[in-house]
């Protein structure tokens, strides 16, 4: 939605709304390059021109990565703000695998998660539970102190809800066809006395 968003000119900090998404380069392959969409570019604040032979390359600043302890101008009700992405990472938080993330937080600060379905996943500083914000895919803890181990997890509902379904589903279909087997059913159906039968 937002590179659909920054295409069509309908939002200027929608190349915002990708750094806070964990986009760091915006590319556009040569050969697709025209005035319209370098006006289009150019009209992001976020996005920073680098130097490139074909095509063209810009960074995004304020992207920040999978997750990161951030110090940023974000303060008014300490609330998430689309309008301001992160200004400084200070300590990055390593992905170990595809549901979870282990670090330390550093010199403390905020920390802000770029995470796919923001749903069910968890922080925990220290080994304990702490409230979290999610915002549009992207997940916030305010305030983690300083030196702090930082872990995030996401529970298996979270990360696999269709495996979990389907195999109810099969387990459902088995048990059916292991009480009542389809040859056993045909077999008696001509057996069944018909209705108003003796």
């Amino acid at each position: 939605e937002a590179v659909e968003d920054l295409l069509a000119g309908r939002d200027p900090r929608a190349a915002a709304r990708l750094g806070r998404l964990g986009v760091g380069v915006a590319l556009v392959p040569d050969g697709f390059t025209d005035p319209e969409l370098t006006a289009l570019l150019r009209s992001q604040s976020a996005l920073d021109p680098l130097p490139t032979i074909v095509g063209g390359v810009s960074r995004i600043s304020g992207a920040i990565p999978g997750a990161a302890i951030v110090r940023d101008t974000v303060s008014a009700g300490r609330a998430p703000d689309q309008s301001v992405p992160p200004r400084e990472v200070v300590a990055a938080i390593e992905r170990l695998t595809s549901d979870r993330f282990l670090g330390t937080a550093g010199p403390g600060g905020d920390l802000v998660v770029a995470v796919p379905f923001g749903v069910g996943w968890r922080v925990l500083v220290d080994a304990a539970a702490v409230p979290i914000l999610t915002d549009d895919g992207l997940l916030r803890v305010f305030d983690v102190p300083p030196g702090s181990e930082v872990e995030i997890v996401a529970s298996p509902s979270a990360t696999r809800p269709g495996l979990l379904q389907a195999q109810a589903l099969w387990a459902l279909i088995v048990i059916s066809l292991g009480a009542r087997p389809p040859a056993f059913a045909r077999r008696n159906a001509g057996r069944r006395p018909t209705k108003g039968a003796r």
